[in-house]
């Protein structure tokens, strides 16, 4: 309530970003756009970092500030493969169990069922080689080049 107007206007956006950018229909632009940043600035391992933002207008500011606070939100959105085994075992089986009601809802609304929603034929242990492998990775190191002390992560 304290905000002025264009603030209100700008945190709004900035909120309505963060938010599409948890949506995996742009998780391939965000890595593709996050290796060109990184290769475009010369950034490695918290190095040239500050070049993300020197002697850009304050429209290009925003632009750049809220693309690393979408990718970094993304990051945390698909980062359960990151903790320890248990905390991602646990974590894991939560999101399907999500995903296999919504399954369910498909099916009493005779719906075709979608991917990884059915409890009957998804296999959960064996879909995480791959959601590690072309979703979490791939993301985390061109990330974690931003913020070093997420190669941990990588590892």
């Amino acid at each position: 309530e304290g905000l002025s107007r264009d603030e209100y206007k700008i945190f709004r956006k900035r909120i309505i970003g963060l938010i599409l950018a948890t949506d995996m229909s742009h998780h391939a632009e965000c890595v593709s756009k996050l290796n060109a940043t990184i290769s475009e600035f010369d950034i490695s391992s918290g190095k040239n970092v500050e070049k993300l933002t020197e002697g850009k207008n304050e429209s290009e500011l925003f632009k750049t500030q809220q693309f690393i606070m979408e990718s970094a939100l993304h990051a945390c959105d698909i980062s359960q493969q990151t903790r320890s085994f248990d905390l991602a075992k646990e974590w894991t089986y939560l999101l399907f169990e999500e995903f296999f009601m919504q399954g369910d809802l498909e099916i009493s609304k005779e719906l075709p069922i979608s991917m990884l929603c059915d409890r009957n034929t998804t296999n959960v242990a064996g879909a995480q080689p791959g959601f590690v492998n072309f979703v979490t990775i791939p993301v985390f190191i061109p990330i974690s080049n931003i913020f070093p002390m997420l190669g941990e992560c990588v590892d």
